[in-house]
């Protein structure tokens, strides 16, 4: 497999389907936000050009209010990528939500823990009155190795990652086991400068 990540703006997508063009490849989607239906604008959302390059999966899959967590992505990722190899076919990774794309590299087996809405209207009435550094602190407290792998600003992913460790699913039952696969990462690398102006424009 080929991983193609960078941040935001930086040609990830394009990469990926010139790649998969190439090498008879097929584009697995690992951006979250290219998940949902209709999040054309306000996404890098691939161009009709750059789909028909080559298939793509995971991309406009869910409805918007629909919930898809790290533990849904892995198992829908391999299955893909074991998929394209059944067909002889490379299967190419673009690269957009950190966790999930080393989730899949390292072969993260996590276990799938149901929502709980009490406890997550709970946090949420405390991010209300806190702030979330206040909830990363938590969790820190909770679990340092769960918060280390936690994006400290994205208050979303500390609630999320509180709901797990309280249940008793932090990262202590999270494993990794060799995913089955050779990946070959490709960092794309942008001056900053030129990503805030893609990122404007």
């Amino acid at each position: 497999m080929i991983a193609v990540i960078g941040a935001t703006a930086s040609g990830k997508t394009s990469a990926a389907a010139m790649i998969a063009a190439r090498f008879s490849g097929e584009v697995i989607n690992a951006d979250s936000r290219l998940f949902y239906r209709g999040m054309e604008i306000g996404t890098a959302y691939p161009s009709t050009e750059i789909l028909a390059m080559a298939p793509h999966h995971m991309i406009g899959f869910l409805e918007p209010e629909a919930s898809f967590s790290l533990a849904q992505f892995l198992p829908s990722a391999v299955s893909s990528i074991r998929d394209i190899g059944s067909r002889n076919h490379l299967p190419v990774l673009a690269g957009g939500t950190g966790q999930y794309v080393w989730g899949l590299l390292e072969g993260w087996q996590v276990p799938a823990v149901a929502p709980d809405n009490e406890l997550r209207a709970k946090l949420e009435r405390e991010l209300a009155e806190t702030s979330v550094d206040a909830l990363y602190g938590r969790l820190f407290e909770l679990d340092a190795d769960a918060a280390a792998t936690t994006d400290e600003n994205n208050p979303r992913r500390v609630i999320r990652a509180l709901e797990r460790v309280i249940s008793g699913h932090g990262s202590s039952s999270r494993i990794a086991i060799d995913p089955g696969y050779n990946a070959l990462v490709i960092g794309l690398y942008v001056d900053r400068a030129e990503l805030h102006r893609r990122i404007v424009a």
